[in-house]
């Protein structure tokens, strides 16, 4: 068994493709919560929506000098397809002893998403890409 997987920052889990299920001999029992692949059936899970939550995550690899503060790039993969259009709002917290991250209001689209890190410490803080940093709900 095989499969051809497109790889983007943007979607949070896989998706199987019509080919795939066609080419695999699969069949979804919705009634009994399976997948049944190549005759092999395959017990579902039942996960909590996470449609109102969005990860962030450090955009570029980033250094935050002693004593100062920085706006840092960040991106906000959509976890799946229900998740609502609408702004994102992150709570201040501490990330590391002496950085906080500010509470921060973040458009829908995260091209230009940054959130505020505030370096209280004597030593300097890097970031580097892909760095988890928290979640941001829905502004209301």
């Amino acid at each position: 068994m095989y499969a051809d997987f497109f790889v983007t920052e943007g979607v949070g889990e896989c998706i199987l493709g019509y080919d795939w299920l066609r080419r695999n001999a699969c069949q979804w029992l919705f009634e009994k919560g399976e997948l049944v692949i190549a005759g092999v059936p395959v017990r579902l899970k039942h996960r909590p929506s996470r449609a109102n939550v969005r990860r962030i995550y450090v955009r570029e690899t980033v250094v935050v000098p002693p004593n100062s503060h920085a706006n840092i790039p960040v991106q906000m993969p959509v976890s799946n397809m229900r998740a609502p259009v609408c702004d994102w709002v992150t709570e201040a917290k501490e990330f590391r002893p002496g950085l906080l991250i500010g509470r921060t209001l973040l458009p829908n689209v995260d091209k230009f998403a940054a959130v505020q890190l505030i370096n209280l410490s004597d030593k300097e803080y890097r970031l580097r890409g892909g760095l988890y940093l928290g979640r941001a709900e829905p502004a209301t």
